[in-house]
């Protein structure tokens, strides 16, 4: 009976480990996705999504990518959703679709996320669309870039959200990388 304890115990304690493990990165905030920040490690993602490697993830490789099934946002049919990650932390997501319907299903979906309204006209503040006649607008942050934007000939659509601090990280080590390589020409 004792030893049926113990290991119930010790069953419970590791639950309650992992829980909190994976709480720490969960939070309700837009930077980031469904929950989970950015910088997250790749073994919390895939511990909760069941990650679906699609590039080489060999060691000392910078940049990796995971195929994530998700049929749906909203109302908004997904063709697929692709998360990344720099040097083993969640850095962006990209969610496709197919046709218009999807595409605008998931602009109003991504709208309503991520746009601020303003409190006495109801206007949204922080919405850009570059070109009234082209369908890409962005929703930004200090954090987080955030466009989704729909192709004019095909009316596949896409919904692309990445860090701001990991994609500068990146592009400071492509810069290094580079002087280091001009050598070689």
């Amino acid at each position: 009976m004792r030893r049926l304890i113990l290991i119930a115990t010790m069953f419970l304690m590791a639950s309650a480990a992992s829980a909190g493990e994976l709480s720490k990165y969960a939070k309700d905030s837009l930077d980031g996705f469904r929950g989970y920040l950015w910088g997250t490690p790749i073994a919390v993602m895939d511990s909760v999504f069941d990650l679906i490697p699609i590039a080489d993830s060999s060691e000392g490789k910078r940049e990796t990518a995971y195929k994530l099934i998700i049929d749906r946002v909203g109302e908004a049919e997904v063709d697929k959703c692709l998360l990344g990650f720099y040097n083993g932390r969640f850095c962006s997501v990209t969610i496709y679709t197919k046709g218009w319907d999807n595409w605008h299903r998931l602009y109003l979906a991504a709208r309503e996320r991520y746009a601020k309204r303003a409190l006495i006209t109801g206007r949204i503040n922080n919405e850009e669309q570059p070109n009234e006649y082209i369908d890409e607008y962005y929703w930004n942050s200090a954090r987080t870039t955030r466009m989704c934007k729909r192709n004019p000939i095909t009316d596949d659509g896409e919904l692309l959200l990445y860090s701001e601090v990991l994609s500068k990280e990146a592009l400071k080590a492509d810069k290094e990388a580079a002087k280091e390589a001009k050598g070689d020409l």
